[in-house]
Parts: structure tokens; sequence; C-alpha cells
């Protein structure tokens, strides 16, 4: 399983700008026993342990394994006041109706390293 997300990050005074573009997910495990799987990304912002700042994407219907969002052209999410000692948690859902969302996947990425390359990264990530 693997997502594809672009982050920019804009730094000013200590705290930040972060731009987070969900574009596609690839090879997500099948969650529904009937049907594919209605996925959204959140992304999660934090210090220690779980994000205290969401956001998510919408709801690829029916995206089955391998949903893409605006046709590949990603969907943005955008955080405001963003220190760069935090992490950026991706998780990739299954949209249930009438029960609990299952959680596919989820990826974390250290804003040191969103730091560290210039405040640009184009990459895919293996979801856990």
């Amino acid at each position: 399983m693997e997502i594809d997300y672009r982050e920019t990050f804009g730094q000013d005074h200590g705290a930040g700008t972060l731009s987070a573009t969900v574009v596609e997910c690839a090879a997500l495990k099948k969650m529904d026993l009937v049907g594919k799987n209605d996925v959204y990304v959140t992304c999660g912002l934090g210090r220690d342990g779980a994000p205290t700042h969401t956001k998510r994407t919408t709801t690829i219907a029916g995206g089955g394994s391998s949903p893409r969002w605006r046709g590949g052209k990603g969907e943005t999410l955008e955080f405001e006041d963003v220190r760069p000692d935090g992490a950026v948690v991706f998780q990739a859902w299954d949209e249930d109706r009438g029960s609990d969302d299952d959680l596919i996947g989820q990826c974390r990425v250290d804003l040191a390293e969103l730091v560290g390359s210039q405040g640009f990264l184009d990459t895919w990530r293996d979801l856990a």
C-alpha cells in the first residue's frame, strides 16, 4: 500500500505554512466484503502520539485500491502556524455507512525531513 503526496513548507519566524497535496494511493487492501473501498485520506499534525490538528480529503466513492484525487492533480490540505519540530501523519480510510470507517493504513513524515529537503517533497510512501 502506498500514498503519493506533495508537501511544501514555508517558514517565517519559527512557524510556517504546510500544504499537503494528496494525489493518489496504490495497492490499498480491500476492506469491504462487497463493493470497492470508498477512500479518503486524513492529514494530521502533531508532536507526540496522535495528531492534534487533522483535515481530510473528499471521499473517492468506489475508488477501490487505487483512488486518484481530481484526476491525478491532487487535493490540497493547508495548515497555518506549523512548527518544524512536529510530524505529519497520513491515514487512508475506507468510508462505511452504518458502521465505523476502516483504517486502511498510515505513514508518518517528520517535518524536519521536509525542512531538510528545502521545503518541498514529492514522493510515494508505504502505508503500514
